[in-house]
Protein backbone atom coordinates (compact mmCIF):
# COMPACT_ATOMS: atom_id res chain seq x y z
CA UNK A 1 0.00 0.00 0.00
CA UNK A 2 1.13 3.33 -0.70
CA UNK A 3 -0.20 5.87 1.75
CA UNK A 4 0.96 9.19 2.33
CA UNK A 5 1.56 9.15 6.06
CA UNK A 6 1.25 12.39 8.18
CA UNK A 7 5.03 11.49 9.64
CA UNK A 8 5.72 11.32 5.96
CA UNK A 9 8.80 13.70 6.47
CA UNK A 10 10.09 11.78 9.97
CA UNK A 11 10.04 8.35 7.52
CA UNK A 12 12.07 9.51 4.92
CA UNK A 13 14.78 10.91 7.34
CA UNK A 14 14.43 7.89 9.24
CA UNK A 15 14.88 5.59 6.45
CA UNK A 16 17.76 6.64 5.01
CA UNK A 17 19.29 5.18 8.45
CA UNK A 18 17.11 2.59 8.39
CA UNK A 19 19.78 0.54 5.62
CA UNK A 20 22.97 -1.29 6.21
CA UNK A 21 25.46 -3.02 3.99
CA UNK A 22 25.84 -6.57 4.63
CA UNK A 23 28.42 -7.13 1.60
CA UNK A 24 29.41 -5.95 -1.57
CA UNK A 25 30.41 -8.30 -4.61
CA UNK A 26 32.70 -6.93 -7.37
CA UNK A 27 31.27 -7.67 -11.09
CA UNK A 28 32.83 -5.85 -14.11
CA UNK A 29 30.66 -8.08 -16.43
CA UNK A 30 26.21 -6.71 -15.71
CA UNK A 31 24.69 -8.81 -13.68
CA UNK A 32 21.61 -9.99 -15.39
CA UNK A 33 19.63 -11.53 -12.35
CA UNK A 34 20.29 -12.99 -8.83
CA UNK A 35 19.02 -16.02 -6.78
CA UNK A 36 19.49 -16.20 -2.83
CA UNK A 37 18.89 -18.92 -0.90
CA UNK A 38 18.81 -19.29 2.50
CA UNK A 39 20.21 -22.55 4.27
CA UNK A 40 18.42 -21.91 7.69
CA UNK A 41 20.18 -25.23 8.91
CA UNK A 42 23.72 -24.16 8.65
CA UNK A 43 22.55 -20.92 8.98
CA UNK A 44 24.06 -19.72 5.42
CA UNK A 45 23.16 -17.80 2.68
CA UNK A 46 24.23 -18.67 -1.18
CA UNK A 47 24.02 -16.00 -4.22
CA UNK A 48 23.85 -16.96 -7.18
CA UNK A 49 24.80 -14.02 -10.24
CA UNK A 50 24.15 -14.91 -13.45
CA UNK A 51 25.71 -12.78 -16.40
CA UNK A 52 26.05 -13.06 -20.09
CA UNK A 53 28.97 -15.11 -20.41
CA UNK A 54 29.56 -16.86 -16.85
CA UNK A 55 27.86 -17.20 -13.65
CA UNK A 56 29.32 -16.00 -10.01
CA UNK A 57 28.14 -17.99 -7.12
CA UNK A 58 29.13 -17.39 -3.59
CA UNK A 59 28.67 -18.97 -0.16
CA UNK A 60 28.31 -16.59 3.27
CA UNK A 61 28.43 -17.48 6.77
CA UNK A 62 25.59 -16.18 8.81
CA UNK A 63 27.78 -12.41 9.04
CA UNK A 64 28.04 -12.18 5.30
CA UNK A 65 31.28 -13.31 5.08
CA UNK A 66 32.15 -14.78 1.65
CA UNK A 67 33.30 -18.85 2.74
CA UNK A 68 33.48 -19.96 -0.49
CA UNK A 69 33.13 -19.30 -4.34
CA UNK A 70 32.37 -20.26 -7.75
CA UNK A 71 33.17 -19.24 -11.32
CA UNK A 72 31.29 -21.49 -14.32
CA UNK A 73 29.79 -20.91 -17.65
CA UNK A 74 25.96 -20.12 -17.94
CA UNK A 75 23.73 -22.97 -17.50
CA UNK A 76 22.31 -24.62 -20.94
CA UNK A 77 19.56 -22.62 -22.74
CA UNK A 78 16.87 -24.80 -22.49
CA UNK A 79 16.52 -24.81 -18.82
CA UNK A 80 14.35 -21.76 -17.75
CA UNK A 81 13.42 -21.89 -14.48
CA UNK A 82 14.72 -22.80 -10.54
CA UNK A 83 11.64 -24.38 -9.37
CA UNK A 84 13.02 -25.64 -6.21
CA UNK A 85 16.41 -26.36 -4.28
CA UNK A 86 18.45 -29.10 -2.05
CA UNK A 87 21.51 -27.50 0.48
CA UNK A 88 23.87 -30.38 1.55
CA UNK A 89 26.66 -29.17 3.30
CA UNK A 90 28.66 -27.44 0.51
CA UNK A 91 26.88 -28.40 -1.91
CA UNK A 92 23.53 -26.42 -3.64
CA UNK A 93 21.90 -28.23 -5.82
CA UNK A 94 19.15 -26.18 -8.42
CA UNK A 95 16.24 -28.06 -9.58
CA UNK A 96 15.40 -26.93 -12.63
CA UNK A 97 13.22 -27.76 -15.49
CA UNK A 98 12.51 -26.23 -18.84
CA UNK A 99 9.48 -23.65 -19.86
CA UNK A 100 7.23 -26.27 -20.67
CA UNK A 101 7.73 -28.10 -17.36
CA UNK A 102 8.32 -31.89 -19.62
CA UNK A 103 11.79 -31.66 -18.95
CA UNK A 104 13.88 -31.83 -15.42
CA UNK A 105 17.74 -31.51 -14.60
CA UNK A 106 19.55 -30.36 -11.77
CA UNK A 107 22.35 -27.52 -11.50
CA UNK A 108 24.98 -28.38 -8.72
CA UNK A 109 27.35 -25.84 -6.81
CA UNK A 110 29.64 -27.66 -5.30
CA UNK A 111 31.46 -25.18 -2.90
CA UNK A 112 34.19 -27.93 -1.42
CA UNK A 113 35.64 -28.33 -5.26
CA UNK A 114 34.59 -25.24 -6.51
CA UNK A 115 32.89 -26.88 -9.70
CA UNK A 116 29.08 -26.36 -11.12
CA UNK A 117 27.63 -29.94 -13.02
CA UNK A 118 24.37 -30.23 -14.52
CA UNK A 119 22.66 -33.17 -14.91
CA UNK A 120 18.96 -34.39 -16.96
CA UNK A 121 16.33 -36.64 -15.35
CA UNK A 122 14.59 -39.19 -16.37
CA UNK A 123 11.33 -37.60 -15.54
CA UNK A 124 8.38 -36.92 -17.24
CA UNK A 125 4.88 -35.84 -16.17
CA UNK A 126 2.27 -38.32 -17.85
CA UNK A 127 -1.74 -37.80 -18.30
CA UNK A 128 -0.87 -35.30 -15.72
CA UNK A 129 -0.50 -31.39 -15.26
CA UNK A 130 2.08 -29.81 -13.22
CA UNK A 131 1.19 -28.23 -10.15
CA UNK A 132 3.45 -27.29 -7.83
CA UNK A 133 7.01 -27.88 -6.34
CA UNK A 134 8.57 -27.03 -2.96
CA UNK A 135 11.99 -28.36 -0.61
CA UNK A 136 11.65 -30.05 2.32
CA UNK A 137 13.86 -31.70 4.95
CA UNK A 138 16.68 -32.64 1.98
CA UNK A 139 13.84 -33.71 -0.19
CA UNK A 140 12.52 -31.89 -3.59
CA UNK A 141 8.94 -32.52 -4.41
CA UNK A 142 6.97 -32.23 -7.43
CA UNK A 143 2.70 -32.15 -7.19
CA UNK A 144 1.04 -32.92 -10.27
CA UNK A 145 -2.73 -33.27 -10.96
CA UNK A 146 -4.37 -36.05 -13.27
CA UNK A 147 -6.08 -35.16 -16.25
CA UNK A 148 -9.28 -37.29 -15.81
CA UNK A 149 -10.32 -38.10 -11.69
CA UNK A 150 -9.56 -36.50 -9.48
CA UNK A 151 -6.22 -37.08 -8.35
CA UNK A 152 -3.53 -35.87 -6.92
CA UNK A 153 0.68 -37.07 -7.47
CA UNK A 154 3.31 -36.75 -4.86
CA UNK A 155 6.22 -36.98 -6.43
CA UNK A 156 9.29 -37.15 -3.57
CA UNK A 157 12.87 -36.85 -4.66
CA UNK A 158 15.56 -37.36 -1.94
CA UNK A 159 19.40 -36.56 -2.12
CA UNK A 160 20.48 -38.13 -5.39
CA UNK A 161 17.75 -36.55 -7.39
CA UNK A 162 17.33 -39.69 -8.63
CA UNK A 163 13.78 -41.19 -9.70
CA UNK A 164 11.30 -40.53 -7.51
CA UNK A 165 9.04 -41.96 -4.84
CA UNK A 166 5.22 -41.66 -6.62
CA UNK A 167 2.29 -41.69 -4.51
CA UNK A 168 -1.29 -41.03 -5.51
CA UNK A 169 -3.95 -39.26 -3.45
CA UNK A 170 -7.24 -39.88 -4.89
CA UNK A 171 -10.16 -37.40 -3.62
CA UNK A 172 -13.73 -39.38 -3.43
CA UNK A 173 -16.02 -38.68 -6.59
CA UNK A 174 -19.13 -36.23 -6.13
CA UNK A 175 -16.25 -33.93 -3.67
CA UNK A 176 -16.75 -30.92 -6.46
CA UNK A 177 -20.06 -30.79 -7.70
CA UNK A 178 -21.38 -28.18 -10.28
CA UNK A 179 -25.30 -26.11 -9.97
CA UNK A 180 -26.86 -29.41 -11.77
CA UNK A 181 -25.51 -31.82 -8.68
CA UNK A 182 -22.81 -33.35 -11.46
CA UNK A 183 -19.46 -34.62 -10.63
CA UNK A 184 -16.48 -32.09 -11.46
CA UNK A 185 -12.99 -33.58 -11.60
CA UNK A 186 -10.40 -31.75 -9.82
CA UNK A 187 -8.55 -30.42 -12.89
CA UNK A 188 -11.81 -28.62 -14.11
CA UNK A 189 -12.21 -27.01 -10.56
CA UNK A 190 -8.81 -25.68 -10.42
CA UNK A 191 -9.42 -24.23 -14.29
CA UNK A 192 -10.51 -20.47 -15.11
CA UNK A 193 -13.35 -22.15 -16.25
CA UNK A 194 -16.00 -25.16 -16.54
CA UNK A 195 -14.72 -28.00 -19.38
CA UNK A 196 -11.75 -27.14 -21.47
CA UNK A 197 -10.51 -24.35 -19.49
CA UNK A 198 -6.81 -23.72 -18.99
CA UNK A 199 -5.46 -24.49 -15.05
CA UNK A 200 -4.62 -21.47 -12.90
CA UNK A 201 -1.17 -21.39 -12.12
CA UNK A 202 -1.41 -21.47 -8.30
CA UNK A 203 0.79 -18.40 -6.01
CA UNK A 204 2.48 -19.76 -2.76
CA UNK A 205 2.09 -17.85 0.40
CA UNK A 206 4.05 -18.53 3.31
CA UNK A 207 2.85 -18.05 6.86
CA UNK A 208 4.61 -14.48 8.49
CA UNK A 209 6.19 -13.08 5.20
CA UNK A 210 4.40 -10.50 3.75
CA UNK A 211 1.55 -11.44 0.94
CA UNK A 212 0.30 -8.11 -1.32
CA UNK A 213 -2.89 -8.41 -3.28
CA UNK A 214 -1.01 -8.16 -6.34
CA UNK A 215 -0.54 -11.78 -5.15
CA UNK A 216 -3.59 -13.11 -3.23
CA UNK A 217 -6.00 -11.89 -5.64
CA UNK A 218 -5.19 -15.06 -7.21
CA UNK A 219 -7.79 -17.29 -7.48
CA UNK A 220 -5.45 -20.82 -6.56
CA UNK A 221 -3.31 -20.19 -3.25
CA UNK A 222 -1.08 -22.69 -1.89
CA UNK A 223 0.31 -22.31 2.05
CA UNK A 224 3.34 -24.42 3.35
CA UNK A 225 2.65 -26.38 6.36
CA UNK A 226 4.17 -28.40 9.48
CA UNK A 227 2.60 -31.42 8.15
CA UNK A 228 2.32 -30.63 4.10
CA UNK A 229 0.49 -28.10 2.35
CA UNK A 230 -2.98 -25.71 2.18
CA UNK A 231 -4.84 -25.33 -1.11
CA UNK A 232 -7.64 -22.54 -1.34
CA UNK A 233 -9.69 -22.69 -4.56
CA UNK A 234 -12.23 -19.78 -5.87
CA UNK A 235 -12.51 -20.32 -9.70
CA UNK A 236 -16.25 -20.49 -11.04
CA UNK A 237 -17.79 -22.93 -8.72
CA UNK A 238 -19.03 -20.33 -6.37
CA UNK A 239 -17.85 -21.61 -3.36
CA UNK A 240 -14.17 -21.60 -1.82
CA UNK A 241 -12.76 -24.91 -1.12
CA UNK A 242 -10.17 -25.71 0.93
CA UNK A 243 -7.91 -28.88 0.36
CA UNK A 244 -5.61 -30.04 3.82
CA UNK A 245 -2.92 -31.99 2.16
CA UNK A 246 -0.88 -34.31 4.39
CA UNK A 247 2.73 -35.06 3.47
CA UNK A 248 3.17 -37.43 6.84
CA UNK A 249 -0.06 -39.47 5.57
CA UNK A 250 -0.49 -38.77 2.07
CA UNK A 251 -4.27 -38.05 2.24
CA UNK A 252 -6.36 -34.88 1.44
CA UNK A 253 -9.07 -33.47 3.52
CA UNK A 254 -11.65 -31.10 1.44
CA UNK A 255 -14.08 -28.38 3.02
CA UNK A 256 -16.40 -25.90 1.47
CA UNK A 257 -17.57 -22.84 2.18
CA UNK A 258 -20.10 -22.02 -0.09
CA UNK A 259 -20.48 -18.15 -1.39
CA UNK A 260 -23.50 -16.77 0.43
CA UNK A 261 -26.43 -14.77 -1.28
CA UNK A 262 -27.43 -11.36 0.68
CA UNK A 263 -30.03 -9.11 -0.57
CA UNK A 264 -29.02 -6.87 -3.51
CA UNK A 265 -25.89 -9.01 -4.57
CA UNK A 266 -26.31 -9.82 -8.20
CA UNK A 267 -25.94 -13.00 -9.69
CA UNK A 268 -22.15 -13.12 -10.89
CA UNK A 269 -20.15 -11.92 -7.88
CA UNK A 270 -16.60 -11.06 -7.74
CA UNK A 271 -14.68 -13.59 -4.70
CA UNK A 272 -11.75 -14.72 -2.96
CA UNK A 273 -10.54 -15.91 0.16
CA UNK A 274 -6.96 -16.17 2.43
CA UNK A 275 -6.24 -18.61 4.70
CA UNK A 276 -4.09 -17.43 8.40
CA UNK A 277 -3.81 -19.64 11.34
CA UNK A 278 -7.44 -21.43 11.74
CA UNK A 279 -9.23 -18.76 9.61
CA UNK A 280 -10.32 -18.82 6.61
CA UNK A 281 -10.99 -14.91 5.44
CA UNK A 282 -13.26 -14.37 3.17
CA UNK A 283 -14.48 -11.74 0.51
CA UNK A 284 -17.30 -11.53 -2.10
CA UNK A 285 -18.40 -8.60 -4.24
CA UNK A 286 -21.16 -7.47 -6.12
CA UNK A 287 -22.21 -4.17 -7.74
CA UNK A 288 -23.69 -3.32 -4.33
CA UNK A 289 -22.79 -5.05 -1.07
CA UNK A 290 -19.45 -6.43 0.00
CA UNK A 291 -19.57 -9.22 2.55
CA UNK A 292 -16.69 -9.77 4.41
CA UNK A 293 -16.99 -13.39 6.65
CA UNK A 294 -14.32 -15.24 8.73
CA UNK A 295 -14.43 -18.78 9.62
CA UNK A 296 -12.73 -21.67 11.52
CA UNK A 297 -11.22 -23.73 8.98
CA UNK A 298 -11.39 -26.77 11.48
CA UNK A 299 -15.17 -26.61 12.04
CA UNK A 300 -16.36 -24.33 9.50
CA UNK A 301 -18.02 -21.86 12.17
CA UNK A 302 -18.54 -18.40 11.16
CA UNK A 303 -16.34 -16.44 13.66
CA UNK A 304 -16.95 -12.61 11.88
CA UNK A 305 -18.89 -11.45 9.19
CA UNK A 306 -19.52 -7.66 7.86
CA UNK A 307 -21.53 -6.06 5.33
CA UNK A 308 -20.65 -3.54 3.52
CA UNK A 309 -23.06 -1.43 1.31
CA UNK A 310 -22.29 1.03 -1.52
CA UNK A 311 -23.21 3.82 0.13
CA UNK A 312 -21.70 3.01 3.79
CA UNK A 313 -18.69 4.63 5.32
CA UNK A 314 -16.40 2.07 5.63
CA UNK A 315 -15.64 2.44 9.82
CA UNK A 316 -13.51 -0.65 10.08
CA UNK A 317 -10.82 0.75 8.03
CA UNK A 318 -7.63 2.10 9.47
CA UNK A 319 -6.25 3.68 6.68
CA UNK A 320 -7.62 5.84 3.88
CA UNK A 321 -8.62 4.12 0.55
CA UNK A 322 -5.67 4.86 -1.65
CA UNK A 323 -5.28 4.05 -5.51
CA UNK A 324 -1.96 3.18 -6.57
CA UNK A 325 -0.71 3.83 -10.29
CA UNK A 326 1.95 1.23 -10.39
CA UNK A 327 4.97 3.17 -9.11
CA UNK A 328 6.05 3.67 -5.69
CA UNK A 329 5.14 6.90 -5.81
CA UNK A 330 2.06 7.22 -8.04
CA UNK A 331 -0.71 7.31 -5.66
CA UNK A 332 -4.04 8.81 -4.69
CA UNK A 333 -6.87 9.13 -2.40
CA UNK A 334 -10.26 7.80 -2.84
CA UNK A 335 -12.87 9.51 -1.22
CA UNK A 336 -15.65 7.49 -0.62
CA UNK A 337 -16.51 3.58 -0.83
CA UNK A 338 -18.85 3.95 -4.10
CA UNK A 339 -14.77 4.40 -6.01
CA UNK A 340 -13.51 1.51 -4.26
CA UNK A 341 -16.62 -0.62 -5.35
CA UNK A 342 -16.31 0.74 -8.83
CA UNK A 343 -12.58 0.20 -9.17
CA UNK A 344 -12.87 -3.35 -7.22
CA UNK A 345 -15.49 -4.41 -10.20
CA UNK A 346 -13.23 -3.57 -12.68
CA UNK A 347 -10.40 -5.39 -11.58
CA UNK A 348 -9.50 -9.23 -9.25
CA UNK A 349 -10.22 -8.91 -5.69
CA UNK A 350 -8.34 -10.35 -2.88
CA UNK A 351 -7.27 -9.78 0.80
CA UNK A 352 -4.18 -10.76 2.76
CA UNK A 353 -3.92 -11.19 6.16
CA UNK A 354 -0.61 -10.73 8.40
CA UNK A 355 -0.02 -10.63 12.26
CA UNK A 356 1.87 -8.06 14.45
CA UNK A 357 1.96 -8.42 18.18
CA UNK A 358 -1.13 -10.53 18.28
CA UNK A 359 -3.33 -8.21 15.43
CA UNK A 360 -4.48 -8.99 12.77
CA UNK A 361 -3.54 -6.34 10.00
CA UNK A 362 -6.28 -7.60 7.03
CA UNK A 363 -5.75 -5.53 3.16
CA UNK A 364 -8.69 -5.57 1.34
CA UNK A 365 -8.74 -4.80 -2.50
CA UNK A 366 -8.44 -5.09 -5.66
CA UNK A 367 -5.76 -5.28 -8.53
CA UNK A 368 -5.18 -4.41 -12.20
CA UNK A 369 -2.15 -5.53 -13.74
CA UNK A 370 0.05 -2.59 -15.95
CA UNK A 371 2.46 -4.86 -17.54
CA UNK A 372 3.40 -8.89 -16.99
CA UNK A 373 6.09 -9.17 -14.80
CA UNK A 374 7.28 -12.22 -16.27
CA UNK A 375 9.21 -9.73 -18.17
CA UNK A 376 11.48 -8.93 -15.68
CA UNK A 377 12.82 -12.51 -15.32
CA UNK A 378 15.60 -13.24 -17.33
CA UNK A 379 18.16 -16.18 -16.42
CA UNK A 380 16.05 -18.38 -14.03
CA UNK A 381 12.48 -17.08 -14.10
CA UNK A 382 10.57 -19.56 -11.79
CA UNK A 383 9.97 -20.18 -8.50
CA UNK A 384 12.88 -21.52 -5.96
CA UNK A 385 11.76 -23.23 -3.13
CA UNK A 386 12.17 -20.70 -0.55
CA UNK A 387 11.49 -17.18 0.68
CA UNK A 388 13.54 -16.12 -2.06
CA UNK A 389 12.32 -15.42 -5.37
CA UNK A 390 8.68 -15.26 -3.78
CA UNK A 391 9.45 -12.32 -1.93
CA UNK A 392 11.41 -10.70 -5.18
CA UNK A 393 8.68 -11.60 -7.32
CA UNK A 394 5.90 -9.60 -4.76
CA UNK A 395 8.30 -6.69 -4.88
CA UNK A 396 8.12 -6.54 -8.86
CA UNK A 397 4.65 -7.59 -8.86
CA UNK A 398 3.90 -4.60 -6.54
CA UNK A 399 5.66 -1.90 -8.53
CA UNK A 400 4.03 -3.80 -12.30
CA UNK A 401 -0.06 -3.32 -10.98
CA UNK A 402 -2.78 -0.53 -10.43
CA UNK A 403 -4.19 -1.37 -6.75
CA UNK A 404 -6.80 0.12 -4.57
CA UNK A 405 -6.78 -1.14 -1.41
CA UNK A 406 -7.23 0.15 2.01
CA UNK A 407 -6.01 -1.82 5.51
CA UNK A 408 -7.83 -2.76 8.77
CA UNK A 409 -6.85 -4.08 12.29
CA UNK A 410 -8.27 -6.85 14.23
CA UNK A 411 -8.45 -8.43 17.71
CA UNK A 412 -7.48 -12.26 18.01
CA UNK A 413 -11.20 -12.83 18.28
CA UNK A 414 -11.92 -10.63 14.87
CA UNK A 415 -12.62 -7.24 16.66
CA UNK A 416 -11.72 -4.02 14.66
CA UNK A 417 -9.29 -2.10 16.83
CA UNK A 418 -8.20 1.16 16.22
CA UNK A 419 -4.35 2.42 15.68
CA UNK A 420 -2.19 3.14 13.37
CA UNK A 421 -0.54 0.75 10.02
CA UNK A 422 2.87 0.83 9.49
CA UNK A 423 4.32 0.76 6.20
CA UNK A 424 4.90 -2.69 4.55
CA UNK A 425 8.34 -3.78 3.63
CA UNK A 426 7.97 -3.06 -0.19
CA UNK A 427 6.93 0.65 0.84
CA UNK A 428 10.39 0.48 2.38
CA UNK A 429 12.28 -0.65 -0.23
CA UNK A 430 10.85 1.83 -2.27
CA UNK A 431 11.92 4.51 -0.53
CA UNK A 432 15.12 3.52 -0.70
CA UNK A 433 15.80 2.77 -3.88
CA UNK A 434 14.08 6.05 -5.10
CA UNK A 435 16.09 7.31 -8.38
CA UNK A 436 18.53 4.59 -8.08
CA UNK A 437 18.27 2.42 -11.44
CA UNK A 438 17.78 -1.05 -10.10
CA UNK A 439 19.01 -4.53 -12.47
CA UNK A 440 18.90 -8.03 -10.61
CA UNK A 441 17.19 -7.30 -7.48
CA UNK A 442 17.04 -9.75 -4.92
CA UNK A 443 14.95 -10.09 -1.63
CA UNK A 444 14.95 -12.66 1.12
CA UNK A 445 14.46 -13.40 4.69
CA UNK A 446 17.57 -14.26 7.05
CA UNK A 447 17.54 -14.98 10.63
CA UNK A 448 14.46 -12.80 11.23
CA UNK A 449 15.83 -10.07 9.06
CA UNK A 450 14.86 -8.51 5.17
CA UNK A 451 17.58 -8.41 3.12
CA UNK A 452 17.41 -6.71 -0.11
CA UNK A 453 20.32 -6.79 -3.38
CA UNK A 454 20.94 -4.99 -6.44
CA UNK A 455 23.59 -4.69 -9.22
CA UNK A 456 24.68 -1.10 -8.76
CA UNK A 457 25.89 -0.25 -12.52
CA UNK A 458 27.81 3.03 -11.47
CA UNK A 459 29.94 1.01 -8.97
CA UNK A 460 30.29 -2.26 -10.64
CA UNK A 461 29.01 -3.91 -7.60
CA UNK A 462 26.35 -6.71 -6.33
CA UNK A 463 25.11 -5.06 -3.04
CA UNK A 464 23.75 -6.41 0.24
CA UNK A 465 21.41 -4.36 2.63
CA UNK A 466 20.02 -5.22 5.59
CA UNK A 467 16.47 -3.80 6.24
CA UNK A 468 16.41 -2.18 9.89
CA UNK A 469 13.71 -2.68 11.76
CA UNK A 470 11.57 0.00 12.93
Amino acid sequence: MKYIYFFLFFFCIKFTLAQKEVISIPSYENVNETISIVDSTSQRVAVINFKNKLISAYLLDKDFNVLESIVTKPLPNKLKSVIAHQFQNKKLSLFMNTSSNRKYATAVFDFETGNCTTHEIDFKLKKEIFFTTFSRDDKIFIVSVSKKGSQLNIYEFYKNLNEPKKTEIKIPENTFLDRFGDSVDLKDVLSDSYKNGFMVSPVTIQKNLPATIEKTRRPLKIYLTEKGFDVTVDTWLKSTFLLNVSLEDMTVDVSEFKYPKPDGFIARVKANSFLFDDNLFQIIMGSDEMLFSVFSSQTKELRKEILLKKGDEIDFRNTPIVQNGGAFESFRYLENTKQFFRKSLDADIGLSVIKKNEIYEITFGSVKEIEDPVVLYFVVGGVVGGTVSLLVRDLLDYRLTKSVEFRSLFSNKIEHLEGNVSPNLFDKIGKFTKGIKLKSETLFQFNGSYYYGHYNLDRNTYLIYKIIKD
